[in-house]
């Protein structure tokens, strides 16, 4: 199956504590078939670390809100101010 605009293959980030939500969105990838790589982190933290050492641009990222250790406002407001990411 083809998606019109995807011509950005770089992954979709999931950050999400919630490991039955991480199957659930895994299983909706699938079934799709969809093409883009799709990389799960537990938290903000974690793909905070992965986006800095990184020259991938992610085509999305999708995160969970409330989770420990970074949490998803706080994850966009570190994005949103850093040039690189």
């Amino acid at each position: 199956m083809d998606y019109p605009g995807t011509k950005n293959l770089g992954p979709i980030i999931v950050i999400e504590d919630d490991i039955d939500d991480q199957e659930l969105l895994r299983d909706v990838f699938q079934k799709i078939n969809y093409p883009n790589k799709v990389r799960y982190f537990n938290d903000g933290e974690s793909a905070l670390e992965y986006l800095n050492r990184t020259d991938v641009i992610p085509f999305l990222i999708l995160s969970d809100i409330n989770m420990p250790v970074l949490d998803g406002f706080a994850l966009r407001d570190k994005v949103k101010i850093d040039a690189k990411l």
